[in-house]
């Protein structure tokens, strides 16, 4: 199968405000909205764990694609885009961050929740500055801007990307996927023998290990994508109903998982398998995306479609929003006020983001990548005179 999935833009642009919803209400000290909606149908709208397990099997699906429907591996260009469409958008976010942060921070806002305080609270210093500008290593992530924590795996994972790649083409997707739990399995070491400390939320080259494996899975379909959506489009209306309760359960309630190997009295770390549980969420939820007409369609409406188009910026700058608005008015205007700002000022400056940040860097990394082309074929017809 060939050609861009937009309906996947819309799944990454709606995981990505659910992102941004659960961290609005996180901020208050009791995270009393977050437990009353947590035993819920609706807590999907604030499960941003889930949501980035979801981005990592879109990264896989999207950037094994093209390499499968047979685009050569060019690892310099590749990893330049990469930097482009990653990299470059993050550090004008973080800048903007570090800016505002010493313009707005009181030090942290004592009636509000540890979470709030854990950011724009730390003393700057050169050491933390220069991780933030390096990005890979194991950074103190909850500094400037908490969300940051994916992006180092994203970056990690993407100068590896070629092995990564090599795993789900030469391998059936039994190997590939058993490759993956010998991986997450691998690094729950870290967690028994505390080989390296996070000094972030799971930010050590050993959880990268973990995470790979989603990169994998989002391979895996996009390998086997064209037999999988035959054998979704086969089955009854029924059971497709099944397939997708199943999703929102198991990319909802991750500690499912836990009970269902509990009864066959299977023991695995617990935080690996309540990640491969909501993994398995997103998975089916990107089949059925994919498979479903009605589902397609309700995902290319155009506003649904336009924030899958600013999800990267919507990502980066929420909690930059969310925490300026929060300094500037709070004890002013009622919480609520400053939760529904911070939505449509986000939406806002993604959209400013997008246009004349992360598009102009996409654009750049295209025409590398362009150049590079024409280079080699001029190389090769070269050849072929002499």
């Amino acid at each position: 199968m060939n050609g861009r999935f937009d309906q996947l833009d819309s799944v990454r642009g709606l995981a990505a405000l659910t992102v941004m919803v659960g961290h609005t209400v996180n901020i208050t000290p009791t995270y009393l909205f977050s437990v009353l909606i947590a035993g819920s149908p609706f807590k999907v709208l604030i499960n941003g764990h889930s949501a980035v397990l979801l981005f990592f099997v879109l990264s896989g699906f999207v950037l094994s694609l093209p390499l499968l429907n047979g685009r050569p591996i060019n690892y310099p260009i590749f990893v330049r885009r990469r930097i482009l469409r990653i990299y470059m958008p993050y550090l004008v976010s973080i800048i903007l961050s570090i800016i505002l942060s010493l313009i707005l921070s009181r030090g942290g806002i004592s009636d509000l929740s540890h979470w709030f305080n854990l950011t724009w609270t730390t003393k700057i210093s050169i050491p933390i500055l220069f991780e933030h500008l390096l990005l890979i290593g194991n950074i103190h992530s909850d500094v400037f801007n908490n969300v940051i924590w994916s992006l180092v795996h994203e970056m990690r994972i993407s100068l590896i990307f070629p092995l990564v790649y090599f795993v789900v083409k030469k391998c059936n997707w039994k190997y590939s996927i058993l490759i993956g739990f010998f991986l997450s399995l691998f690094s729950i070491l870290n967690d028994h023998f505390g080989f390296q400390v996070s000094n972030g939320y799971f930010t050590t080259y050993w959880d990268s290990l973990h995470y790979t494996s989603m990169f994998i899975f989002g391979g895996v379909i996009a390998k086997h994508l064209k037999d999988i959506m035959i054998m979704y489009r086969k089955i009854s209306k029924l059971n497709k109903w099944i397939l997708l309760l199943s999703a929102f359960v198991f990319y909802n309630y991750p500690g499912a998982g836990l009970r269902l190997l509990s009864l066959i009295n299977f023991t695995y770390p617990g935080r690996v398998v309540m990640d491969y549980t909501a993994c398995l969420g997103a998975v089916l939820f990107i089949i059925i995306a994919l498979g479903s007409e009605k589902i397609t369609n309700i995902l290319m409406f155009k506003p649904i479609n336009f924030i899958g188009k600013i999800s990267y910026s919507i990502y980066l700058y929420h909690l930059i929003v969310l925490l300026s608005l929060t300094y500037l008015l709070y004890g002013l205007v009622p919480m609520w006020v400053i939760f529904l700002l911070t939505i449509v000022v986000t939406i806002c400056v993604s959209t400013l983001a997008y246009y004349f940040v992360e598009e102009p860097f996409m654009k750049l990394g295209k025409k590398i990548s362009n150049k590079q082309k024409i280079q080699e074929r001029t190389n090769t017809l070269n050849q072929h005179v002499s």
